[in-house]
């Protein structure tokens, strides 16, 4: 869930930032672009690790970049980059972002790692 809203985040702000008058600031369609992309590529990046430990890094790392693009969305607001529905549906996506990463970050570093190095028994046989 935490990857699917960071990516839909993402997916928006391209669509946003790619129509004037955001697109007219390169540079600040660049920086909210990458702080979003960021978000999600950082959730990717830490699912394939190897414990929770280093997954709840990138998911930290995650967490940081959608609260720069919560900060980037309120700058583009006031520089009248976004309307205030639009700017109102992403802060919102961010937030609900937020909450479905602070939420696996705090799983992760609450669960043990799965133990894959012991070998299951076999199931028993039926008792009559």
């Amino acid at each position: 869930m935490a990857w699917q809203l960071a990516d839909e985040l993402r997916s928006r702000i391209v669509a946003v930032t790619a129509r004037p008058p955001a697109s007219r600031d390169e540079r600040f369609s660049a920086h909210i672009r990458e702080s979003a992309a960021s978000a999600s590529a950082n959730l990717a990046e830490g699912f394939c690790r190897y414990s929770h430990r280093e997954f709840a890094r990138f998911v930290s790392i995650a967490r940081a970049s959608l609260a720069e693009t919560q900060a980037r969305l309120t700058d583009g607001f006031d520089r009248r980059y976004l309307t205030g529905e639009e700017h109102r549906e992403l802060a919102s996506l961010a937030n609900r972002g937020m909450i479905a990463v602070t939420r696996l970050h705090t799983y992760l570093r609450t669960h043990p790692d799965p133990d894959f190095t012991t070998p299951r028994s076999a199931p028993s046989e039926p008792r009559s």
